[in-house]
């Protein structure tokens, strides 16, 4: 689950695009803070769970917090992939829509930098480790390293 997930869909509920939602959002906080609700609401009636969002730790405060991080190149080397776009057209869009989360952030909830490592329990640098060593980190820190792997038992064939 993810809380973008939640804002696409009151997009489509709108029946507009999640860039034009996130414009709205800038002037009009009721978008963000119904993210917000349902985020803290999933947290509620939800266990053993894997939660996407900038913020969610503040919503749901008893989870364990992981932040995942990689160069800028690597980032907009992924995204450009995802998204189908030239390089620089995704570090062009992905650096407008940043400063515009920083900006809605800062007015609405006066956090200034959202990925401050201080605010997780763990933080990995994902730029170059292959995904299923990112995850073998990821179980063994949510298992507290008490049993082998069971996502490193399916790659030891």
């Amino acid at each position: 689950m993810s809380a973008g997930e939640f804002f696409r869909n009151i997009a489509i509920g709108l029946e507009i695009s999640s860039s034009k939602l996130e414009q709205l959002a800038i002037d009009t906080p009721v978008y963000d803070r119904r993210v917000d609700a349902q985020t803290e609401e999933f947290g509620i009636k939800n266990d053993n769970f894997i939660f996407d969002g900038r913020i969610a730790y503040h919503y749901i405060p008893d989870s364990k917090k992981i932040l995942l991080v990689c160069d800028n190149y690597e980032r907009f080397r992924r995204i450009a992939f995802r998204d189908k776009l030239l390089l620089k057209e995704a570090e062009k869009v992905t650096l407008q829509r940043e400063r515009a989360i920083r900006e809605r952030y800062k007015n609405l909830y006066g956090i200034l930098k959202f990925d401050y490592p201080k605010n997780y329990d763990l933080v990995i640098d994902t730029t170059t480790p292959r995904a299923i060593d990112i995850a073998f980190q990821i179980e063994n820190f949510v298992n507290g390293d008490r049993r082998k792997s069971s996502v490193k038992e399916l790659f030891d064939t």
